[in-house]
């Protein structure tokens, strides 16, 4: 285990298939979503919609012969399709995941859903509000009863955001601060969910309960309504072949939260809630600096104080207050730390995803990835950062 203390702020649990059957009422019947085997295919079922394969993004599989986890190679399919016997139990089982954070050297780690669970919009499957916020607290619940309460110092759930109603949406906050979350995820493209964009005064009561229970809102990428079919389709695999059009959806899916966080620094939410903190998950932070730059020079040029008050500074003073961003597989140089902020880069592996971090990679990043960076500078991306943000003790050094 590494000397150096590693907190991973972004992490996927596979769901198991009893969050919903065994915590909503049975009033709701098929509309429960459960799972269902099609030709040797495990996937989500609401009624008679098939929602998408449960091993969707869980890239972590179990190899048949020897018993050990292998990383999923490229097929003809971007998600994965399988069932939960092939994928390593790291993947939903949490005890199987301390045991594989112990070998990448991981302290602690931030729990984020499947891609499955927030791309499919499962709480918007039947119009009615009792159904919608069921589907969420049941998955609320789950997180920390099944997988944050095998070792809560170590693994740290974030709540889903009943975002289909900002009123219901807080009380869920303040119901999942008391349940024992540390930080909360939602899409940061509400409008793509047929809700109002993040600058719409609507949104007031979820962001002043988040500031008001000290929990992050974590945009992470790929939470967008149509994303796989606006990257991953018929045409784009007959052009590009999967490969090409795999790793092409990858990168412009990040490219995503550049968006979102684009957004969110022309919202007017970051001067109006000054403690309320937030996370673009999942995205690295190569592309940051441009995207300051030009939110600062046309925040200028278009004389935004003049419609927006609110506005005391530039928009990058804002980011370099309340948003964060992650590192994984980039190489990092002191220009990226110097511009972003050594206060703002958190480090994440995406376990099991498809982009995700094993032992290798892991000792890549912390050596050749952050060649050049100095050792404070290491530690609060490494650790510090995230363990004040999610409020979580520094333990020992191990080794």
């Amino acid at each position: 285990m590494n000397a150096q203390l590693i907190f991973d702020v972004d992490s996927h649990v596979t769901e198991t298939a009893n969050i919903w059957t065994q915590r909503m009422p049975t009033k709701w019947g098929n509309l429960i979503p459960h799972v269902e085997s099609v030709d040797g295919v495990e996937y989500w079922v609401v009624g008679d919609k098939k929602m998408g394969s449960v091993t969707a993004s869980s890239y972590m599989h179990l190899d048949a012969e020897t018993g050990e986890r292998k990383r999923q190679p490229p097929s003809n399919q971007f998600l994965t399709n399988a069932a939960y016997r092939d994928l390593h139990p790291s993947s939903y089982d949490p005890h199987a995941r301390l045991a594989v954070m112990d070998e990448l050297g991981v302290q602690a780690s931030v729990l984020y859903p499947n891609l499955n669970l927030v791309v499919s919009d499962l709480h918007e499957q039947v119009d009615d509000p009792e159904y919608k916020i069921q589907i969420i607290r049941a998955y609320n619940d789950w997180l920390v009863e099944e997988w944050a309460a095998a070792d809560p110092d170590r693994l740290i759930p974030v709540a889903l955001v009943a975002y289909f109603d900002a009123e219901v949406a807080a009380e869920e906050v303040h119901r999942c601060k008391e349940l024992g979350h540390r930080g909360l995820v939602m899409t940061g493209m509400p409008q793509l969910h047929g809700k109002p964009p993040l600058a719409d005064d609507s949104w007031a009561p979820l962001w002043k309960a988040a500031e008001d229970t000290g929990m992050s809102v974590g945009f992470h990428v790929g939470a967008n309504e149509g994303i796989l079919e606006k990257y991953v389709n018929a045409d784009r695999l007959a052009a590009e072949g999967p490969r090409r059009m795999g790793a092409r959806t990858v990168t412009e899916a990040f490219l995503d939260n550049a968006s979102s966080m684009n957004d969110l620094l022309l919202s007017g939410i970051l001067p109006r809630y000054p403690k309320l903190k937030f996370v673009m998950v999942e995205t690295g932070l190569g592309w940051v600096n441009f995207c300051l730059e030009s939110a600062d020079y046309h925040f200028e040029r278009y004389g935004v104080r003049n419609d927006c008050p609110d506005f005391t500074e530039l928009p990058s003073f804002y980011f370099k207050r309340q948003i964060y961003t992650t590192y994984w597989f980039e190489k990092i140089e002191q220009f990226h730390v110097d511009k972003v902020g050594e206060d703002k880069i958190m480090f994440e592996t995406d376990y099991p995803h498809s982009t995700s971090l094993d032992v290798a990679d892991v000792q890549w990043a912390l050596n050749e990835g952050m060649a050049g960076i100095s050792e404070e500078a290491k530690h609060k991306i490494l650790w510090a950062n995230a363990a004040e943000l999610y409020g979580v003790r520094t333990p020992a050094l191990a080794g």
